[in-house]
């Protein structure tokens, strides 16, 4: 047997038992706490303690005439259970457009949990935000920012919550979310009009770049160049 055991408040646990008696079919099995029962037929204590704590626990084996008794620390923790319950897209799903991804996290477990890692990615793409504390039983929500993909009318959005495992959960397997949105790509004239744009962009930088270099060097040489020369008469 384990010397300790932990578990995760409201979460049920079990411990192997493996003995044998061939001088008697009739043995027993007992506990010192009622959330601690012996199940015959799988061949384990199970154990669903509802308070936190540290507990000492007695397990008896009998045959009617002699007894065998072993002590088991169980160690039971309040924990966090973290999921996310929903996701919604503020701003319109068009190709270059800036929007925001919001992620509502519930914290279904029976402890708060703190500093909690909330990773949005795609593809391409991949935004690490925290939120601060999210009390037990609660809700609360957090903005990934994220601009749409010009090519793909199809994207995945996956959310992973705590993916350093920093929180002690009850269940570690239900952090991960995914979804499908549907993205509206630009027309043909859209697009032609955007690289006009950019590449309009582009030359007015490259003037205004050239002109600010020419004032530039025009400024040192007045600032530093050689004094006038003056007629001496």
């Amino acid at each position: 047997l384990p010397t300790t055991v932990i578990v995760s408040l409201g979460q049920s646990s079990s411990i192997e038992m493996d003995f044998d008696d061939p001088d008697s079919s009739g043995v027993s099995v007992v506990t010192s706490y009622s959330w601690a029962s012996w199940n015959q037929q799988s061949g384990v204590i199970e154990l669903n303690p509802t308070v936190p704590g540290d507990y000492d626990l007695q397990i008896t084996i009998s045959d009617g005439e002699l007894n065998v008794s072993r002590n088991i620390n169980i160690e039971v923790k309040s924990s966090a259970d973290l999921v996310v319950e929903n996701i919604s897209i503020i701003g319109e799903l068009k190709s270059g457009n800036n929007v925001e991804i919001l992620v509502y996290v519930r914290n279904q477990g029976y402890s708060d949990a703190y500093f909690v890692n909330v990773q949005c990615f795609t593809e391409n793409y991949a935004k690490l935000v925290s939120i601060a504390e999210i009390k037990s039983g609660t809700v609360e929500s957090i903005v990934c920012p994220w601009v749409v993909p010009m090519d793909s009318e199809m994207v995945t959005l996956d959310i992973e919550l705590d993916n350093g495992n920093d929180v002690f959960e009850s269940d570690e397997d239900n952090n991960n979310y995914s979804t499908t949105v549907s993205v509206e790509l630009l027309s043909d004239n859209e697009a032609v009009s955007v690289e006009s744009s950019s590449s309009g962009l582009g030359q007015t930088f490259v003037w205004g770049g050239t002109l600010l270099a020419v004032l530039l060097i025009v400024g040192l040489f007045i600032a530093f160049g050689p004094a006038p020369v003056r007629k001496i008469k």
